[in-house]
């Protein structure tokens, strides 16, 4: 009888063990986006690309989201390039090949710094985030621009 109560009990305690504490836990999936964008925060403004385009070139990839005005023109345009291929954290410079450009009315930041993250890549889209900071302008006109909150869900092209 003794033998019989010590199997019992461990059947009962393997059985909760797998199915009363989760057992094997799947995997969330997460559905791939539907539509490309681009949003971010620049100097506490709410930013959105109305055009997203994504070139792929080997390993090296080249995404920009860009706002447009009246008539068509880029206004504003972020240029993300590098050679991201697996999700992780990347910084920003020159120094790692990562680099990130700001445009607003056809000048260019200088970026001193910043981190891009790449949350998924699929056979179809690449997706993530992104913050950088530098100045605009020269002279009297140089001003800080600070990008915060920056996400991206682009197709491979």
């Amino acid at each position: 009888m003794m033998k019989c109560t010590g199997y019992y009990w461990s059947v009962v305690l393997l059985s909760w063990l797998l199915i009363g504490c989760g057992g094997a836990q799947k995997e969330e999936v997460v559905p791939e986006p539907t539509e490309e964008s681009m949003t971010a925060t620049i100097n506490g403004s709410n930013w959105k690309a109305q055009v997203v385009d994504m070139l792929l070139l080997d390993n090296d990839f080249l995404l920009s989201g860009q706002e447009l005005d009246a008539n068509g023109f880029p206004t504003r345009v972020i240029v993300i390039q590098g050679p991201f291929t697996r999700p992780g954290t990347y910084g920003i410079g020159a120094v790692n090949g990562n680099e990130v450009g700001y445009i607003e009315e056809a000048e260019s930041a200088d970026i001193s710094r910043g981190a891009l993250v790449i949350t998924r890549i699929t056979d179809r889209w690449v997706e993530g985030t992104f913050n950088f900071e530098g100045s605009i302008g020269r002279g009297a006109n140089n001003r800080r621009i600070v990008v915060t909150n920056g996400r991206f869900a682009a197709k491979k092209r």
